[in-house]
């Protein structure tokens, strides 16, 4: 990911939308059974310890618990500023490399 590409079959908005169109035309399970699937995967990625989710902030009080110190809202809000522009990027990444997989420059372009 570091390289500039994400790893293989990781997708993002783009890819879950053109995921969920075909998984549609199976039928009213297969398409719960994504559902759950994605349910679950935000689930655990929301625990993640990366600032800006739940896990981050789950991080943030367990640091001021084992040090019985809290943590300065200031440094906290930094903190979180910094993870939210990571998850953008990240988004913005996986995003760009669903585009290009799914060929939508090349249609658009007419090519």
């Amino acid at each position: 990911m570091f390289a500039g590409k994400a790893p293989e079959g990781v997708s993002g908005p783009v890819g879950i939308y053109q995921l969920t169109g075909e998984v549609a035309k199976q039928g009213w399970l297969p398409l719960l059974e994504l559902v759950a699937i994605l349910s679950v995967n935000l689930g655990v990625f929301n625990v993640l310890p990366v600032p800006a989710l739940d896990g981050g902030r789950m991080l943030f009080i367990w640091l001021e618990w084992a040090t019985k110190r809290r943590i300065k809202p200031e440094i906290e809000q930094r903190i979180n500023s910094w993870g939210i522009a990571f998850l953008l990027g990240v988004m913005v990444l996986i995003s760009f490399q669903d585009v290009i997989r799914l060929g939508v420059i090349q249609r658009l372009l007419g090519e």
